[in-house]
């Protein structure tokens, strides 16, 4: 899931009162806990230390977070930044673009318009670039996002104005 609170309490390491709309997800719950604490990861995880935002300090916010669930052929992948969010489902290739200012409850696709086509192409060599750098390698085939054939789906389309429709 994505946009839900992230409550922190620690007076005697933190500052008090700091509300924050940075892109953080589960990944950094790790580094960060391990920050707080001075204790030293013995490697490199996922995620990045947000103890510098919770002490009221510099702190350098994501352009875009990326979420993923399943293993293929159902994976569902998950780009998103401070407006847009964009969904790829492995099962058909189905796909979802949302303003999430203008749209919080995600009911408006916007995959099909026209004047979303450059952000969609920009989000999808996010997704795709993270995938390669992480090692989610099954939803990528050749560089590209993989589509694994569901029959059962192909009746499934997206219409202007509809909700999102999710394998999660």
């Amino acid at each position: 899931s994505t946009r839900i609170p992230f409550i922190v309490t620690c007076p005697a390491l933190l500052e008090k009162g700091i509300t924050s709309e940075s892109l953080i997800g589960l990944q950094d719950l790790v580094p960060t806990i391990t920050d707080l604490l001075n204790i030293e990861l013995p490697q490199a995880v996922d995620g990045q230390s947000l103890a510098p935002l919770l002490k009221g300090e510099d702190f350098q916010e994501r352009e875009y977070i990326v979420s993923y669930c399943h293993d293929s052929p159902l994976q569902t992948c998950m780009v998103r930044d401070q407006q847009y969010k964009y969904i790829y489902n492995e099962i058909n290739a189905v796909r979802e673009l949302y303003n999430l200012q203008e749209d919080p409850r995600e009911e408006h696709n916007l995959i099909n318009d026209p004047d979303q086509t450059q952000r969609i192409e920009d989000m999808q060599a996010k997704m795709i670039s993270w995938s390669r750098d992480n090692g989610n390698d099954q939803i990528l085939a050749d560089g590209e996002l993989v589509r694994t054939r569901n029959d059962d789906c192909l009746e499934t389309e997206f219409k202007a104005g509809s909700m999102g429709w999710r394998w999660y």
